[in-house]
C-alpha cells in the first residue's frame, strides 16, 4: 500500500475545515500541520487533533520530516497572494483539492493550488490557472478560461468562451453569458447575470450586471 503524502495546510478557520474534507476522501495524502499565522493569540494548538503552527520557524522545522507540499485554505485573494508567494520561497510545491463529487473532463486544464468543491461541473477545454477557489455546484462550460487567483462562488453558473482574468471575485449564484470577459481584480456581485464585458477593476451587480464603480478584489 502506497504511503500517504504529508501535506501542511495553510490556514485554520472554515475553508480549511473544506479542505481537510476533501483531502480525507483518499488516501493520498495526509495533514502534517495546519498554519495560522494572523489569530495567533486566539489560535488553538490542534485543529481537527493536527498540530497549529505560526511562523516560518516552525514550518521549517516540519520540513526536516520530509514536508514539502501544501495547500492554501485562505479565501480572501490578497492573502492568498501573499502566502503563495512566501510558501515558494520556502521551497513547498502545490496540490489541488478537488472534491470527489465535481465532474471533471479529461480535457479540462487544472493549475496547482485549486480548491474545487462538491457538485462542480467543468467542460472540456475549460482552462483553470492557479491558486482559484471553485465553490459547490458551480458550472464552467467549454472553452472558458479561469485565470489565477479566482474566487468563484458556490451555484455561480459559467457559459462557454468565457474569460475570467485574475483576482476576480464571483459572487454567489452569479450567471454570465457565453464569450464574456470579465477584467482582472473585478467583483461580481452575488446573484448578478453578466451579459456585457466587465472592465478591469470593476464592481457589478444587478440583472443584467452593470459596472457602479471601481474596486480591487484583492483589496
Amino acid at each position: 500500500m502506497k504511503k500517504a503524502l504529508p501535506v501542511l495546510v495553510w490556514g485554520a478557520s472554515g475553508q480549511a475545515e473544506v479542505v481537510t474534507d476533501i483531502l480525507g476522501q483518499s488516501d493520498t495524502y495526509q495533514i502534517k500541520a495546519y498554519v495560522d499565522d494572523v489569530n495567533i493569540s486566539g489560535t488553538p494548538q490542534t485543529f481537527n487533533g493536527i498540530p497549529v503552527v505560526h511562523n516560518d520557524f516552525d514550518i521549517r522545522e516540519l520540513q526536516k520530516s520530509g514536508l514539502n507540499l501544501a495547500i492554501i485554505a485562505v479565501g480572501n485573494i490578497t492573502a492568498r497572494v501573499s502566502i503563495s508567494k512566501r510558501l515558494l520561497k520556502l521551497g513547498f510545491k502545490f496540490i489541488n483539492a478537488i472534491d470527489h463529487t465535481s465532474i471533471i473532463s479529461k480535457r479540462a486544464k487544472i493549475g496547482i493550488n485549486n480548491v474545487i468543491k462538491p457538485g462542480v461541473i467543468i467542460d472540456p477545454m475549460v482552462e483553470i490557472g492557479n491558486h482559484t477557489y471553485v465553490g459547490a455546484g458551480v458550472t464552467i462550460a467549454h472553452h472558458s478560461q479561469i485565470g489565477n487567483f479566482v474566487n468563484i462562488a458556490g451555484g455561480s453558473n459559467i457559459s462557454g468562451h468565457v474569460v475570467i482574468e485574475d483576482k476576480v471575485h464571483i459572487g454567489t449564484g452569479t450567471v454570465i453569458k457565453d464569450r464574456v470577459l470579465i477584467g482582472k481584480e473585478s467583483i461580481i456581485g452575488a446573484g448578478a447575470v453578466v451579459v456585457t464585458n466587465i472592465p478591469p477593476q470593476s464592481v457589478a451587480i444587478g440583472v443584467p450586471a452593470k459596472p457602479t464603480g471601481k474596486k480591487s478584489a484583492n483589496k
